[in-house]
């Protein structure tokens, strides 16, 4: 890890990163460490069902990145679990910002991500200021206004939820081996993060 990584975040804060199911919270988690530590595939069935954290270490900072199951699944029971899940991570790091994932299908908002949003906004008061959205995968070939256009999407989704452009981070659909791009992500994903801390 960049020794100019994370300057901005507290000692001992954590970054807890919620969505639903597919969306892409593990390759997120990935993303902000700078290595592969959680488990991240293409799969038929959710691939995280247990929330997971990795803490990472600079100077005399630990910060904490949890990756939570997703709260949409087929199974109520899973849901159930799954929120309890979320809840614990808030108990063990009460002062995280919260990233919520947004898939996409070519590029269209998906209405579970909202109804999870809406139950978790409901169960969970999240700190002033703390919550951002990411928006994974996104096709690298778009409108130019695609991202205002996501975001008057999820307004008209979220009624009571005041979202602006500057609380949401954009990520393109990326190859492993675009490392340069990867590199380039992360970095702008960590001074985003900073920036909401």
């Amino acid at each position: 890890m960049a020794a100019s990584s994370y300057q901005g975040i507290n000692a001992h804060t954590g970054i807890i990163v919620l969505g639903n199911a597919g969306s892409g919270k593990s390759f997120l988690c990935n993303l902000i460490i700078g290595s592969e530590l959680f488990k991240s595939a293409i799969s038929v069935d959710a691939v995280t069902i247990n929330t997971e954290y990795h803490s990472v270490k600079q100077d005399a900072k630990e910060i904490r990145i949890y990756n939570i199951p997703g709260l949409v699944e087929a199974d109520q029971e899973r849901i159930e679990k799954n929120k309890e899940e979320i809840l614990k991570a808030f108990q063990d790091s009460p002062s995280a910002v919260v990233l919520f994932v947004w898939s996409n299908i070519n590029g269209r908002v998906q209405t579970n991500d909202a109804i999870a949003f809406d139950a978790l906004s409901q169960a969970i008061e999240f700190p002033h200021g703390s919550l951002m959205f990411v928006v994974n995968d996104i096709p690298v070939r778009r409108e130019a206004d695609y991202e205002a256009k996501f975001v008057v999407r999820i307004k008209d989704m979220l009624k009571e939820m005041p979202v602006t452009l500057k609380d949401i981070f954009f990520i393109d659909h990326m190859e492993p081996e675009e490392t340069d791009k990867i590199k380039q992500t992360r970095s702008k994903l960590i001074a985003f993060i900073e920036a909401h801390e």
